[in-house]
């Protein structure tokens, strides 16, 4: 059912859309994120690495602000 409605309010919204189950979702989410976190961290060094990391995750810009915020209090 979730799916179903979260596949409906991206109508118009999303260009290519594709209907997925819950958990093969999940895992393609999980493997483009530690595909962004691998380069990311054979490019950059650690500290550098993890902001472009949370910067390339599909959330919106307050999300990514305040995990990058996180990041740094947890840095200090």
């Amino acid at each position: 059912m979730l799916m179903d409605m979260f596949y409906s309010a991206t109508e118009g919204i999303v260009k290519h859309r594709r209907r997925y189950h819950f958990h093969e979702a999940m895992l393609r989410i999980n493997e483009h994120m530690h595909k962004i976190w691998k380069k990311q961290m054979e490019e950059k060094p650690l500290q550098s690495g993890i902001a472009g990391w949370i910067m390339n995750l599909p959330f919106d810009t307050k999300a990514k602000e305040w995990l990058a915020a996180e990041e740094r209090y947890k840095q200090e």
